[in-house]
């Protein structure tokens, strides 16, 4: 029987992120959704240690989604989310800016 790593110390910015839901807007405008989930993984074969995974899910209004999207530290899309943008491309029906 193998022996679980130790689950990762909290982080209170990625805690923001369990099953979340971040309204996305452009010029003002509502344009979609980005869902959030939040997990660990364990690294392998070595040291065994646990580590946060961040997984989201960009919908726009006209119902097009994307594939998800995986994140993990140094947290790219994270950091951007926290910062109040978000850099995705646009949908379908959505003009370039």
């Amino acid at each position: 029987m193998t022996k679980r790593a130790k689950e990762p110390a909290q982080e209170p910015d990625i805690e923001r992120f369990r099953d979340g839901l971040v309204s996305l807007s452009r010029d003002g405008r509502h344009v979609g959704y980005v869902a959030t989930h939040v997990s660990a993984f364990t690294t392998l074969p070595f040291f065994r240690q646990e580590h946060w995974w961040v997984w989201l899910i960009v919908v726009f209004n006209d119902g097009y989604r994307h594939e998800k999207i995986e994140d993990y530290a140094p947290w790219t899309y994270v950091r951007e989310l926290l910062d109040g943008h978000f850099d995705w491309a646009l949908s379908s029906t959505d003009e370039a800016p």
